[in-house]
């Protein structure tokens, strides 16, 4: 299993890569710190070549990632790898719009080690993952969609 970690802040590289390697989830990691070295490496490959990567990991605020529109741009260039997103200043609305973007999961920067451990293993074996707190959470986007949804007079 091969991963690619784009993360500009080089201690969350190291420590994604020591916690995968260390627990046998992948053989190798590339790594890398902004979204358009990020882009060629997942767009370089031969024709008729497997896919290069097992999973990609994108920082969602990272140099040239821009949000939303950078993950779509990776999505259209990963063919079936999944991508997930990491981040540690992503709102809960925010995080559930990468999910609806496509994105195979989200790793607040926040989570425990073990945690991020299991994600990883999920991930890997084609499972979405998204913390548990922001499927239930109940913020202004969730309230507001709720009251766009009611019908008149309620």
């Amino acid at each position: 299993m091969r991963i690619l970690i784009a993360d500009d802040h080089e201690l969350f590289n190291e420590l994604i890569t020591n916690v995968v390697l260390a627990h046998g989830l992948a053989s190798d990691v590339v790594s890398c710190r902004n979204f358009d070295d990020a882009y060629q490496i997942v767009g370089t490959h031969k024709l008729g070549e497997d896919r290069k990567f097992d999973l990609v990991i994108l920082d969602m605020r990272m140099p040239g990632m821009k949000g939303c529109s950078g993950l779509r741009r990776m999505l259209g260039i990963a063919g079936t790898t999944p991508v997930a997103i990491i981040s540690g200043m992503l709102s809960p609305a925010e995080a559930r719009e990468v999910m609806r973007e496509g994105a195979a999961g989200f790793l607040p920067k926040t989570m425990p080690l073990d945690e991020l451990k299991a994600a990883v293993k999920g991930l890997l074996a084609g499972e979405r993952y998204l913390p548990t707190y922001l499927m239930v959470k109940k913020d202004a986007d969730v309230v507001q969609a709720r009251h766009a949804a009611a019908p008149p007079g309620d």
